[in-house]
């Protein structure tokens, strides 16, 4: 059964943050979301140097239901520059969660990319984020997928 679907939502509040050198990326977003209180978030773009990132892609042959195993790592020492950056945010199980996606060009000018797992900020970021307003989408485990999807929440179709 198809789990596709389309809400209608608005965007909110625009945000450009610095994030400083050292910081752990993920964690810096996370806090910035929940200092202005935003609850659901887009990540439109970044530019900077990540070092110390650990990415992951599919690998060849992975099925569905994905599972650990289906999982290639990529660690890339840096330091990196972001040549893309996006993402974001939704709550699942109350607690927020952060998925990014990125491309990285190393020292040695290959870029390398995919679903960006941690990474420390090497010298700055600079992010634009927007709040997503009216929405009722959450994150939820998924059994078809074997990933954490997103779903439009139960209680938007009780009219809560």
């Amino acid at each position: 059964m198809s789990q596709a679907f389309i809400e209608r939502v608005s965007l909110g509040n625009l945000y450009v943050a610095r994030i400083d050198a050292a910081e752990d990326l993920h964690g810096a977003i996370s806090r910035i979301a929940d200092l202005k209180s935003e609850r659901r978030m887009l990540i439109l773009s970044a530019v900077g140097a990540l070092c110390d990132v650990s990415l992951r892609n599919l690998a060849p042959g992975a099925e569905l239901p994905i599972e650990g195993s289906h999982w290639l790592p990529l660690t890339e020492p840096g330091p990196c520059e972001i040549v893309s950056l996006s993402g974001d945010l939704f709550p699942m199980s109350g607690e927020p969660v952060l998925h990014l996606h990125a491309s990285l060009g190393t020292s040695s000018g290959v870029v390398v990319g995919g679903h960006l797992d941690s990474a420390t900020v090497f010298s700055s970021v600079e992010i634009f984020m927007v709040a997503i307003d009216g929405s009722w989408t959450v994150r939820k485990p998924d059994t078809q997928t074997g990933l954490a999807e997103l779903t439009i929440a139960t209680e938007s179709r009780h009219g809560h």
